[in-house]
Order: C-alpha cells, then sequence, then structure tokens
C-alpha cells in the first residue's frame, strides 16, 4: 500500500509541472472517473491543439470522451479565441457508469 501511495505522489509530482505548462484544466473526479481534463495550445498558422486525458478507476468496460465541444470568440478584432469543453465518459463492469464535463482555458489562435 505505501508503495502504491508513493508511486501516486510521485506521479502527481511529476505531472504538476506539466499542467502549468500546456494550461491544462483542473482535473475533475466522480465514482468511475479519477479524473479528466482538456487544454487547448495554439500551435501555429492558423491551427489549434486539443490535448485531453480521461483516467477511470481500476479496469472500466468503456471509458473515453463522448464529445468535444469548441467555442469560439471573434469580438470583431485580430485573432479569434477559442475554448473547448470535453465530456469525458466511464462504465465499470458493474454496469455503474459517470459523465463529467470541464472546460479548457480560452486560448487565442495565432
Amino acid at each position: 500500500m505505501k508503495k502504491r501511495m508513493l508511486a501516486f505522489v510521485m506521479t502527481i509530482c511529476m505531472l504538476m509541472p506539466f499542467a502549468k505548462a500546456v494550461d491544462i484544466t483542473p482535473y475533475r473526479a466522480s465514482d468511475y472517473l479519477v479524473g479528466y481534463g482538456v487544454a487547448l495550445t495554439a500551435v501555429g498558422d492558423g491551427e489549434m491543439r486539443i490535448t485531453y486525458d480521461v483516467d477511470g478507476k481500476g479496469p472500466m468496460k468503456q471509458i473515453g470522451v463522448e464529445a468535444l465541444y469548441i467555442d469560439y470568440y471573434d469580438n470583431g478584432k485580430p485573432g479569434v479565441k477559442y475554448r473547448v469543453t470535453l465530456k469525458a465518459y466511464a462504465q465499470g463492469y458493474d454496469g455503474g457508469f459517470d459523465t463529467g464535463n470541464v472546460t479548457s482555458y480560452e486560448k487565442e489562435c495565432i
């Protein structure tokens, strides 16, 4: 049990700098989902990159992203701003399931 806890703490410590670097939104948790998050990055040349992560509590029958919703704001100024909302889904082998939404930070397309 101590080894598992140590491994968990070390994993969190290693991921924290990464989360800050790409503006990943805070992880959420539920009965079947350990956490989920989404990040939006301006790549350049008018392209945006969506990065996401969905983690379940143990083996799952189904797990992943049910939907991605992309919003944009034009405001009549150069550089359209985008944000993305992720709908995570996980179903356990016991038949129960959980969903959750999380929205990225707003990013300007360059």
